[in-house]
């Protein structure tokens, strides 16, 4: 099984990484404001690191949500042969074909 949907599997972690990735470089712009501001607003600062810390959990959540959807659909997909409902039967059969 693993065998059948290596390759599917190694896209997909590459492609939620690539968005976890994109997603924490929006946030260099608003730590790099809030470390250089301490001193003039640290009430504001604390916020706004804060504000990052929940922002990473969320998005965290999210990659780990999809992630296991992901993961689930693969495997119903080598084990079964069939690709889930709600899914691009297309995707899933044309992922890694030759051309």
């Amino acid at each position: 099984m693993i065998r059948k949907t290596w390759g599917e599997a190694l896209l997909a972690n590459v492609g939620l990484s690539l968005l976890s990735t994109v997603a924490s470089w929006m946030t260099f712009p608003f730590i790099f404001w809030a470390v250089f501001n301490f001193k003039t607003a640290p009430a504001l600062s604390i916020f706004v690191f804060a504000c990052i810390g929940a922002r990473f959990f969320i998005t965290g959540l999210i990659v780990s949500i999809l992630n296991a959807i992901l993961k689930a659909a693969l495997y119903v997909y080598a084990y079964e042969g069939r690709v889930p409902e709600n899914f691009d039967a297309d995707i899933f059969r044309n992922a890694f074909r030759e051309e």
